[in-house]
């Protein structure tokens, strides 16, 4: 969804940055690696595998390309990991 920007004149649309924007090449590549060997959600082991979570958070400290840090995830187990992780962090 596009943010307004506020100013003195027309009010002006900043759009969002697409993902190949906000990722670079190698993280892509990466990406497609981790699920190509991982096609099932390795949580719920019933769904395939559309996102790749890092197990320790790189905001933790956790290595962004470690092959031991990441797993893949469906995005409904991947969307409840990180409401999980976002809810403890408030507490």
């Amino acid at each position: 969804m596009a943010q307004a920007i506020k100013t003195l004149g027309p009010r002006v649309v900043a759009p969002r940055p697409k993902t190949n924007e906000r990722y670079g090449y190698q993280h892509r590549q990466w990406r497609k690696v981790i699920l190509l060997k991982n096609p099932i959600c390795q949580s719920c082991r019933c769904k395939r595998s559309t996102d790749v979570d890092h197990i320790i958070p790189l905001n933790k400290g956790g290595a962004p390309f470690d092959p031991a840090n990441v797993q893949a995830l469906c995005h409904s187990c991947h969307s409840a990991k990180t409401w999980k992780e976002m809810r403890s962090c408030l507490v």
